[in-house]
């Protein structure tokens, strides 16, 4: 399923623990996510439990970020062994306005972010995330920055 949030509606979701092995979007999964709101989308303090576990706060096929919006990520985490994607588990992600992860952390790989693809027009920014394994911010097979996009990775530990 989809899930738009549009023009001023806003989206808070926290204090979410899920447990389950091989499961993927510890408060959120959904194909397809849109933020356009001008207010933030904030999913905060979730703790995801299991063997090969992804995707801490949300899991999506498809993310978009629009143009004076934001997606926040806060305190999210994927504990078990071979677990990923400490704050978000996605296909594509498209980002024109802000995504903001603070606090993410994944026991396997990509502390904060896995994608296959990353598009970065607006702001990215990672803060304080770590894994015991490979990739403590971001693990993505395509990375593309716009001439006015910006990635800022801050205390970011493999």
């Amino acid at each position: 399923f989809s899930v738009i949030i549009a023009d001023s509606a806003s989206f808070h979701m926290q204090g979410v623990i899920c447990q389950g092995d091989s499961s993927g979007g510890g408060a959120f999964w959904a194909s397809e996510v849109t933020q356009q709101s001008s207010k933030p989308f904030v999913i905060a303090d979730v703790l995801m439990l299991g063997i090969a576990a992804t995707g801490g706060a949300m899991q999506t096929l498809l993310l978009t970020v629009a143009e004076n919006s934001t997606l926040l990520l806060r305190n999210t985490s994927v504990v078990g062994s071979l677990g990923a994607a400490g704050a978000m588990d996605a296909g594509v992600v498209t980002v024109a306005g802000n995504l903001t992860i603070e606090h993410a952390f994944a026991s396997g790989t990509a502390g904060a972010l896995r994608a296959a693809r990353l598009d970065i027009a607006g702001v990215v920014a990672v803060r304080r995330a770590w894994t015991e394994g490979s990739a403590g911010g971001i693990l993505a097979q395509k990375v593309a920055v716009a001439p006015t996009g910006v990635l800022r990775l801050t205390a970011v530990q493999a």
